[in-house]
């Protein structure tokens, strides 16, 4: 049995033409007038992936190639190479399953492994890479979104007196800090900056009608920093910095990542995971300390109310990343 191969002698590109024999567990390839002959130990068999071509790899980086599939059978069942990979292409339906094992595949990685791995980076990463990244955001809100705030000295000092009672009650870390701003664009707000920093606007300052309110929102944005919400979407938004970390473990590189801070933060909405979670920890406290449980959601209903907003509006407030404030209630499921 023979048929016709082009042959590579594995140090140029140049192809020769060649036929080739096969006798029992023997085979025999003549090339320009010459002839060689190889057996299963001198040689590996590649069947072909879709509509390649057969390849016989010979030693020193010799490689024959033909497209007798007749021809690459009986090679196989001869030189006893296995065929299952090729079965398995020329199959329609190992073509179907594999296809839905790479689809739940992504979807799995995406679903989960993507925020397990931003929450392990998130929750190793040193402070000084957090504190990093959140003052170089700042930078770029100080100059895009921001002006200094205007509160007077006094309503400052009550407002950092709440945190400061949060952080100690909570055991949370000594470099969480509450800074203040003006901001008529984005108007009554709060959020939180990786590297511990809480910002709060003017405008949320002099919504709140109560300590309770602002406690609950203090107490919210804490939660987020404790569980480093902020930083997660991050990495989440960026599968390839995860990968990164997860392959080389230097953390970084993640600073370059700084320069999108201010974009996550302004338009990008935490998961309802996320939103749970820091608002498990603003109701806890406020229970724990026997506080009003419906301030945050009294509070976000007056900001809802101010902006024009109606209870199936459907539009979100608060940095477009709370839930509708008629469903955040401590006894939400």
């Amino acid at each position: 049995m023979q048929t016709a191969a082009i042959y590579f002698d594995g140090t140029s590109t140049r192809a020769h033409k060649a036929t080739v024999q096969l006798f029992q567990s023997m085979g025999q390839v003549n090339i320009d007038g010459q002839s060689y002959s190889f057996d299963s130990q001198s040689c590996r068999v590649v069947p072909p992936v879709g509509r390649g071509k057969w390849i016989i790899e010979l030693p020193e980086n010799a490689q024959l190639q033909f497209d007798d599939h007749e021809f690459g059978l009986e090679l196989v069942k001869q030189f006893g190479e296995n065929m299952v990979v090729d079965r398995m292409e020329r199959s329609w339906r190992w073509a179907i399953i594999t296809l839905l094992v790479a689809v739940v595949g992504v979807w799995a990685i995406l679903t989960f492994g993507v925020p397990v791995g931003a929450k392990y980076i998130a929750l190793t990463m040193p402070d000084e890479i957090d504190e990093e990244m959140g003052r170089q955001s700042m930078d770029v809100l100080d100059r895009l979104m921001f002006d200094d705030t205007e509160l007077s000295t006094d309503q400052r000092d009550k407002v950092q007196a709440l945190f400061r009672k949060i952080k100690t009650d909570t055991n949370s870390p000594g470099y969480y800090r509450l800074e203040f701003r003006a901001s008529p664009a984005i108007g009554a707000n709060a959020f939180a900056v990786p590297g511990g920093l809480v910002v709060m606007t003017d405008e949320m300052v002099g919504l709140a009608e109560t300590d309770e309110e602002l406690i609950a929102v203090l107490a919210h944005e804490v939660g987020h920093l404790q569980n480093k919400h902020s930083l997660r979407i991050l990495l989440q938004n960026s599968v390839s910095a995860i990968m990164i970390a997860g392959l080389t473990g230097d953390l970084s590189n993640i600073t370059a990542l700084s320069a999108t801070i201010p974009t996550v933060l302004m338009q990008a909405k935490y998961s309802r995971d996320f939103e749970r979670e820091a608002d498990d920890f603003a109701f806890d406290y406020l229970e724990v300390h026997s506080l009003d449980s419906d301030a945050l959601s009294r509070l976000l209903m007056r900001l809802e109310g101010e902006a024009g907003l109606t209870a199936n509006s459907g539009v979100n407030s608060w940095l477009s990343s709370h839930p509708r404030s008629t469903k955040r209630k401590p006894d939400d499921d």
